[in-house]
């Protein structure tokens, strides 16, 4: 069986808290065991998305609207977070 650890980050860590926090825990991450992925707020998706490069470590989105693209104030578009 496939172990998997996700960690839903709510409105926590802004996107320099986020770099800091993958700065540090990619290094302990080298030893899992098991799939790490992290669910950061929107506003730290492209810093999780960047800091995470080329790591063992997954990120996603932690809502998204049903529609790609349209007027959905304050929605998030799976397209924008698979592009990341």
């Amino acid at each position: 069986m496939k172990k998997i650890f996700a960690a839903n980050w709510k409105l926590h860590k802004t996107p320099n808290e986020t770099r800091a926090f993958f700065a540090a825990f990619k290094e302990v991450a080298k030893q899992a065991t098991g799939e790490l992925v992290f669910f950061p707020s929107a506003i730290s998706l492209e810093a999780a998305s960047t800091s995470l490069k080329g790591s063992n470590i997954h990120f996603g989105a932690q809502n998204c609207y049903s529609q790609n693209h349209g007027a959905f104030t304050g929605e998030n578009s799976a397209n924008v977070a698979k592009e990341l």
